[in-house]
């Protein structure tokens, strides 16, 4: 997802006229996102792209949203000492 919009930023620095849309389906995130870019032009929307059709659970890591996923990753969750 587009997280907190570090990479949207650093884009528009480069080309301010850039339309830009913006994927993060975590709620708190999505927040963040609308207030960032209150007043550019990025569109925020507030859900996951996929190839198919349909709902999935996410697995969200509080301590950690970047690595949040479709999948959970027992092998990371691990050497971290997180849960989703």
């Amino acid at each position: 997802g587009a997280h907190i919009g570090e990479w949207t930023l650093r884009a528009l620095a480069h080309e301010s006229k850039l339309a830009v849309y913006c994927f993060e389906p975590l709620p708190h995130l999505n927040t963040i996102l609308e207030d960032t870019f209150k007043n550019r032009s990025v569109a925020i929307n507030q859900l996951a792209l996929s190839n198919t059709k349909g709902e999935a659970l996410f697995v969200y890591y509080p301590k950690f949203p970047v690595l949040s996923t479709l999948h959970r990753r027992p092998q990371i969750e691990k050497q971290l000492g997180m849960n989703p």
